[in-house]
């Protein structure tokens, strides 16, 4: 078995591709079984993308689950439990209208999120920040112009934008949830922003 150090993540692991003795990956192998998710948020790999796709329609491993849970929704909901719900909805004028979760190139630090402000003032966004269905959280910062958009690129790696859909909340500082987004996978896509229907 041969270990291919591609890197290191932003918490200091090893990245590495393993091929197998007969010179098999044993990540393609793991996703044509069935036995693993391709990550498709840190891997532009489509072979895996073929290999799981298939291994889907013959409903083999983990796809033989009619509903299989992805592990880093396992996770976020592992994180989440506890966490303190956010109240009802209450419009203000001020709402997420676009979303970038799948930017050209690398993901991590170039997501980014459209604030609009339908109201006729500025508006301070210091104390506002987003959460994801995760319980996730990414504080905003700038200010949106009277009847104007602000766009922003979350810098901070603390909330990813998924590429297979989420929910994306808007909150002010009092805590009031002033925005609902959600998107799906098939709304993502390289480079482009999901115009959000927000409610």
């Amino acid at each position: 078995m041969t270990v291919q150090s591609t890197g290191t993540d932003k918490y200091g692991r090893t990245l590495a591709n393993i091929i197998l003795p007969d010179g098999r990956s044993l990540s393609q192998e793991l996703v044509r079984q069935g036995c693993a998710w391709w990550f498709k948020k840190y891997s532009k790999d489509q072979a895996l993308a073929k290999l799981e796709a298939d291994a889907r329609q013959k409903k083999i491993g983990l796809w033989a689950d009619p509903n299989p849970v992805p592990p880093w929704d396992w996770r976020k909901s592992q994180k989440d439990k506890g966490k303190p719900a956010v109240g009802e909805l209450v419009p203000n004028g001020v709402a997420v209208v676009g979303l970038l979760p799948d930017p050209v190139g690398r993901d991590e630090g170039h997501e980014a999120v459209e604030i609009g402000n339908n109201t006729d003032q500025a508006v301070d966004l210091a104390g506002w920040k987003l959460r994801d269905r995760a319980g996730n959280e990414y504080r905003l910062a700038g200010t949106v112009a009277a009847k104007g958009r602000l766009r922003i690129v979350m810098t901070t790696p603390t909330m990813p934008l998924n590429n297979d859909g989420d929910t994306v909340l808007l909150i002010d500082p009092a805590g009031v949830l002033r925005c609902r987004v959600e998107y799906t996978a098939e709304q993502v896509r390289a480079g482009k922003w999901v115009e959000s229907s927000s409610r």
